[in-house]
């Protein structure tokens, strides 16, 4: 299994895969994301994400996680953030992240056996 997916716009990598925290029979698998402001410029919530961006920032850093605590959802976190929140389902995992690296999640929770979105 490929582990990185990496493009000149951003970078996705397996960082953990380990057993799930409230069940030890599941797996729960963590990713680090770079998204550079070129890919966020792609996304259609660009106009929100990039104002948010500052000038001297090149991008975003996100850790993300998909476990059974998180209702098998993607938990995403800004990296050196404090919190973090859920996306409700798939259709705003690819809102917020793009259709490429929704797959690579997707595709990653499948060859593990990790539900991703299962209701959907």
């Amino acid at each position: 299994m490929k582990t990185t997916q990496n493009t000149p716009t951003y970078q996705i990598s397996i960082s953990e895969i380990s057993p799930d925290f409230d069940d030890p029979t599941r797996l729960e698998i963590c990713f680090e994301l770079f998204m550079s402001r070129d890919y966020l410029a792609t996304l259609d919530c660009a106009d929100d994400v990039l104002a948010d961006l500052e000038l001297d920032e090149t991008g975003y850093d996100f850790e993300l996680n998909v476990a059974q605590r998180h209702d098998d959802k993607l938990y995403m976190i800004i990296k050196n953030d404090r919190s973090g929140d859920c996306c409700d389902d798939l259709a705003e995992t690819i809102i917020a992240f793009g259709q490429p690296i929704a797959d690579f999640i997707a595709d990653s929770c499948r060859l593990l056996n990790i539900p991703f979105y299962p209701n959907d």
